[in-house]
């Protein structure tokens, strides 16, 4: 029986938000996030955002992005969602997070001053938490 028969009646948002869902979810954002090959995408989506925006990373500053109500805000994506944490594939999840980025990135484009995009997604630098150990990179001989 498929995800979606178990519980009939459920939109595929809903179904992409069910909390049971969270424990599989975390992992393999753990994953999209260390593994270079399956985050590509959505690093890749990231710089360009920076880079839009015209922040300018530098040491002891964290730069924040905030998905808001841009993520799973319909169907297809949260097909793409759900069937990327139910085949544990970070890869496909990492993908499906670098589009809401892409799409959001479009506008920041046309106007880089705007808080927020209107599906929500926001990038802003700020001063690290405190508390937050930086390593700095080792110098080359």
């Amino acid at each position: 029986m498929t995800y979606r028969a178990a519980h009939p009646g459920l939109s595929l948002i809903e179904l992409a938000q069910d909390p049971t869902l969270t424990a599989k979810l975390q992992p393999l954002m753990q994953e999209a996030m260390t593994n270079p090959e399956a985050g590509k995408p959505l690093v890749e989506a990231m710089q360009l955002a920076i880079k839009v925006k015209g922040i300018q990373p530098s040491p002891g500053t964290n730069i924040s992005l905030n998905m808001g109500d841009g993520f799973l805000s319909n169907e297809s994506q949260a097909e793409r969602c759900l069937g990327a944490i139910l085949s544990n594939d970070a890869k496909a999840l990492a993908q499906v997070f670098a589009d809401v980025v892409n799409e959001a990135v479009v506008e920041m484009a046309l106007d880089p001053i705007q808080d927020k995009t209107s599906n929500g997604v926001s990038i802003s630098k700020g001063p690290l938490p405190s508390g937050t150990k930086v390593i700095q990179p080792e110098t080359e001989d």
